[in-house]
């Protein structure tokens, strides 16, 4: 799976809100995106969310975005219905080690369907220590990326998915 790196340019009525470390990562370095997946798309400009609270910068498929809280500097999910936002990481530099993580297993295919265990399971497992190791809370129970390792674990994330 190719992954892209992509820069934002900052709008002037987002340029004031949006502090200089986290404008340094979307505008400077960018962040890595899938292209085609329908999931980690870029999002064609920066979009505010709640009010300017958050900054939208990736689209996860049905209306759902990956955004950054502009004070506290954590990335969030949102969701298209009134359930209240995922944690996804404690900061835009450790979701991008995350995804970089994620996306460097891609696709996960199970190697055998027909066997009695699941290599999933195992290959979920791996990547959620890994995780953990990178940012503890962005794997705790009902985050973005204990989904993720789930998703995995039920063959989502395969190259058939990704076509």
């Amino acid at each position: 799976m190719r992954v892209i790196r992509c820069r934002y340019e900052i709008a002037d009525e987002l340029e004031s809100i949006i502090p200089k470390d986290i404008r340094r990562i979307l505008c400077e370095s960018g962040l890595p995106f899938l292209p085609g997946t329908g999931a980690f798309s870029k999002l064609e400009g920066l979009e505010p969310v709640n009010g300017g609270a958050h900054v939208a910068f990736t689209d996860m498929a049905y209306a759902d975005r990956l955004v950054v809280d502009i004070d506290q500097g954590t990335v969030m999910r949102t969701h298209r219905f009134d359930i209240p936002m995922t944690f996804v990481n404690s900061d835009l530099e450790l979701y991008e080690a995350s995804f970089l993580e994620f996306a460097g297993g891609l696709p996960y295919d199970d190697p055998d369907p027909d066997a009695e265990s699941n290599p999933l399971e195992a290959t979920a497992e791996d990547l959620r220590r890994r995780l953990a190791a990178l940012d503890p809370p962005a794997i705790g129970d009902n985050t973005f990326w204990d989904e993720i390792c789930w998703d995995i674990t039920i063959s989502d994330w395969t190259s058939e998915d990704l076509r």
